[in-house]
């Protein structure tokens, strides 16, 4: 998206989120990421991790018109997954398109 002249938008789930990856490549390409942001927004904790998460993709469908899920058809691992998302997003009644994985 970014090479094509798009921008990109991030909503993190709480403060201290980046502490998730570890060290090195994965951190350091969260943080080149974060600096291309045309907008970053970072939730106020409320709850445990997992809602943290679900609250992240809830806020993610509302400020969308359309989603893109990248999803393997199955329930999530916990709340706040892919499929939580998915299912909030069509309780929503926004497009949604899957990428089957």
């Amino acid at each position: 998206m970014l090479q094509r002249g798009g921008s990109i938008e991030a909503i993190i789930p709480f403060e201290g989120y980046e502490l998730k990856f570890d060290k090195g490549r994965a951190r350091d390409a969260y943080r080149r990421l974060l600096d291309r942001a045309a907008k970053v927004e970072t939730l106020r904790e409320n709850g445990t991790e997992e809602e943290a998460y679900f609250n992240a993709g809830k806020r993610l469908v509302d400020l969308s018109d359309q989603m893109i899920a990248v999803w393997d058809g199955q329930p999530s691992a916990g709340l706040g997954g892919t499929a939580d998302v998915v299912s909030y997003a069509r309780d929503r009644r926004k497009p949604i398109y899957i990428i089957e994985v």
